[in-house]
């Protein structure tokens, strides 16, 4: 049987569509009925990379880091991206002095080239004041302007063209719903269910489908910054979960429960074995195209996949997306025992020993320009636990996944007692589990397995993944920090080639240079216990030998780095990693009890940590912020902008400088709500 297979007609994917709600209704663990973890364009990060670039001089344009051990800064518009030369949409976007910053409905130009910035313009992108061709200036404002329906707001910057990417509340659905089989293609075509033996099985009825949010792609013409002007728009069923920009072409991604009406359903295929309630839509987006008032004018090119997905992958040929059936939850502390044992009544779902999740995975062609083309699917075992989890070399994608291995009722590693009827559910051990990384090849349609190691970090979860270019390290983590240095040049046979263990683990590995990296994440105990932020360099020239050099703790700290690395930088000029977080703050000792200094309430704000010619970290401040997070967007070798969004208060852009080892704050705008 054809691995992928194409829809002939648009009531052919209704029904394939229908039938899938069918058989996850009353499923807990939809991937699309929900809110998935990882969804909306700013995709849940880890750090995962791929490959480096060949050059050795200066710092990289991107994420992207190999065997020459190169440093890697940010993306050319200022975003600590994933792939080198393809850029993610983001919060804050930074070009030549200038920052353009969206929130909500509005979209902000500032002039970042001096020690402060200033606000060059405002634009407002919903409501009458948002039609083609209106601008507004810094003073303006709009009572008319509409919320947006929540959710990320992110932009790419694309030589003179802005493109948004909001949700919006969707139009008030009629009290009818179409029939299904009745797409525009076959008017008053027969349902082919009606046909098929198995519509003699009563099934539960299946309420309309809907999506409660609309994506939408605005763009805005910033060739003048002190003029922008909104050029066109374009709306899609469901929830933007990323988008992509590589040579002026964005792939956008979307994810709903209904058909596009501007999608062709002869472009929308599915997988031979079904794969998620859904329909994946990848478009290509051309600014530079976009006529004004003209929606169509900027998507150039447009395919789909009827199937579940939650996170994107993308290289500058390939585009991956991927779901986990059961749920994207991972092994658990406990699982419980439900009244009739393990098993029985309360105690299923993907969390049961039994449970083995796997990861689907859609592949798409960006080769040809703005053409796509959905290649093929396929699956492994395990969970991933990001996009970084994901890496393509060579026409090969790597995965690595911590996997649930799979038990019996005599297996005695999970024992499985019997409780009377009337007990409280009481916890059990988990099922063993392990990491493994394996390789998929395009196959006549499937993303077939070529190579594969497995046992890496048995009984522990995969926290972190940074891959080069024949290289991959792998942090797992329980109680101790297992660093696998994986040799991947044969893709048919992968190999761990060193193993560093150290207490705590990295959440984040960034390339600093020399074949080093810089990990941040997290302190712990012996016993496994998180106990704060710990910053840390590791050596991999002898990769045979990983070794780390140094490490900074900072108690009772957190991090939101590990769950999105765009709010870190590292400025390879400056040698400086720039760390969000909250870090506790202390009473001068002659204030406290003792003379000594005691923990107060935790501040926010981003850390600088300089990293010596030897490998070796020094704090170099604390820059306090509104909010432990915030955009940080490179705007110079030197410099970075952070962008606040203030939760309820007024955003605020601070800039901030790394120079003569100190980093500090050179100015800071509230923007007015």
């Amino acid at each position: 049987a054809p691995a992928l297979h194409t829809f002939g007609t648009c009531a052919e994917v209704d029904a394939w569509l229908a039938d899938r709600r069918e058989d996850q209704r009353g499923g807990m663990y939809s991937t699309l009925e929900g809110t998935a973890a990882g969804a909306g364009s700013g995709d849940v990060q880890q750090a995962a990379g791929s490959a480096l670039p060949r050059s050795a001089a200066g710092a990289a344009d991107g994420a992207s880091a190999g065997a020459s051990g190169a440093a890697v800064g940010s993306s050319g518009t200022g975003t600590n991206t994933q792939e080198a030369g393809v850029d993610e949409a983001d919060g804050a976007k930074a070009r030549n002095g200038l920052l353009y910053t969206v929130e909500g409905d509005r979209l902000r130009i500032l002039d970042v080239s001096g020690p402060a910035p200033v606000l060059v313009s405002t634009l407002a992108l919903t409501g009458d004041s948002a039609s083609p061709g209106s601008p507004t200036t810094p003073n303006t404002t709009s009572d008319s302007v509409a919320p947006m329906a929540g959710g990320p707001t992110e932009l790419l910057l694309v030589g003179d063209r802005v493109v948004v990417f909001a949700s919006i509340r969707p139009p008030t659905p009629a009290s009818s719903t179409t029939p299904l089989g009745s797409g525009s293609d076959a008017p008053g075509l027969v349902d082919p269910r009606a046909t098929d033996p198995r519509a003699m099985v009563p099934r539960p009825t299946v309420p309309p489908a809907r999506d409660w949010t609309m994506a939408r792609a605005t763009v805005i013409d910033v060739a003048n910054p002190r003029s922008p002007m909104l050029v066109t728009s374009i709306d899609a069923p469901g929830r933007t979960i990323a988008a992509r920009e590589h040579r002026g072409i964005v792939r956008w991604v979307t994810a709903s429960v209904t058909r596009p009406d501007g999608l062709e359903c002869t472009r929308i295929a599915h997988p031979g074995e079904p794969s998620g309630a859904g329909l994946i839509a990848v478009r290509s987006l051309e600014p530079a195209k976009a006529q004004q008032g003209q929606p169509g004018s900027v998507v150039t090119d447009a395919t789909g996949v009827a199937a579940g997905g939650e996170m994107v992958y993308a290289s500058t040929d390939r585009l991956y997306v991927a779901t986990t059936r059961g749920g994207r939850w991972g092994p658990m502390p406990s699982v419980l025992v439900g009244p009739g044992g393990l098993g029985g009544p309360g105690a299923t779902g993907p969390d049961s020993p039994d449970a083995t999740p796997r990861t689907w995975v859609h592949g798409f062609d960006l080769s040809a320009g703005s053409q796509l083309r959905y290649v093929a699917s396929g699956s492994v075992d395990g969970v991933l636990l990001n996009r970084w989890a994901m890496s393509e070399r060579e026409g090969q994608l790597r995965l690595a996944t911590t996997r649930t291995l799979r038990t019996g009722a005599a297996d005695p590693a999970i024992p499985r007692p019997q409780v009377p009827q009337s007990a409280r559910p009481v916890p059990v051990p988990v099922p063993p589990t392990d990491a493994a990384v394996t390789v998929l090849a395009e196959r006549d349609g499937r993303l077939s397995q070529i190579g594969q190691v497995t046992g890496l970090g048995k009984g522990e979860q995969i926290k972190s993944v940074r891959w080069f270019d024949d290289l991959g390290v792998v942090v797992t983590f329980r109680q101790t920090d297992p660093l696998y240095v994986l040799d991947l040049s044969d893709p048919t046979r992968p190999s761990v080639r060193g193993e560093l263990k150290v207490p705590g683990f990295s959440a984040y590995l960034h390339p600093i240079g020399d074949h080093r990296l810089l990990g941040v994440g997290s302190s712990a105990t012996d016993q496994g216990r998180v106990t704060g932020v710990q910053v840390a360099t590791f050596d991999l020239s002898d990769v045979a030998r990983p070794r780390r050099i140094d490490v900074t703790d900072a108690p009772n700290a957190f991090t939101p780095v590990a769950g999105d690395a765009r709010l870190f930088s590292y400025l390879p000029a400056a040698r400086t990693a720039i760390v969000p977080g909250t870090w506790p703050g202390t009473t001068p000792a002659a204030q406290a009890p003792g003379g000594g200094a005691y923990p107060l309430t935790p501040s926010y704000g981003v850390r600088g940590f300089a990293v010596g010619g030897d490998g070796r970290l020094t704090v170099t401040g604390t820059v306090p912020t509104p909010d432990g997070s915030g955009q940080q967007v490179a705007i110079s070798p030197t410099r970075v902008a952070l962008v606040s969004p203030g939760w309820g208060a007024p955003a605020t852009v601070t800039l901030l400088e790394a120079a003569d080892g100190r980093l500090a704050q050179t100015g800071q705008l509230r923007l007015a709500p």
